[in-house]
């Protein structure tokens, strides 16, 4: 689903900057695996940045009862021509401004 997202967004002409995504309940804990998460869903996104953090609500409400959690992903959009070059992931970059040599980090795989 996020990937699918991320396809939309690119089509519609946005790069994405970050996202931050916060998760509230009392279970799961999320910080044995926070890294993991975020990897996986900036991978997803095509290496944009993804914090992820995590809160309780005190014992409020069904997420503080244990009866679910909840989240909340806030995502930074950009208009892909208003994005520096330097900072655009190459797979996203037009051919007209593929540099003849790119900087280590930002060379395409595959």
């Amino acid at each position: 689903m996020l990937s699918e997202t991320f396809r939309l967004v690119s089509e519609a002409g946005f790069v994405i900057g970050n996202v931050a995504v916060h998760v509230i309940g009392n279970r799961p804990r999320v910080a044995p695996r926070r890294a993991e998460a975020e990897k996986v869903m900036s991978e997803a996104l095509s290496g944009a940045s993804v914090s992820v953090s995590a809160t309780t609500t005190d014992g409020l409400g069904l997420t503080g009862r244990g009866e679910g959690i909840a989240a909340i992903a806030t995502a930074l959009l950009m208009p892909a021509e208003l994005m520096p070059v330097e900072l655009m992931p190459a797979e996203l970059m037009p051919a007209e401004l593929m540099p003849a040599e790119l900087p280590a980090g930002l060379m395409p795989t595959g």
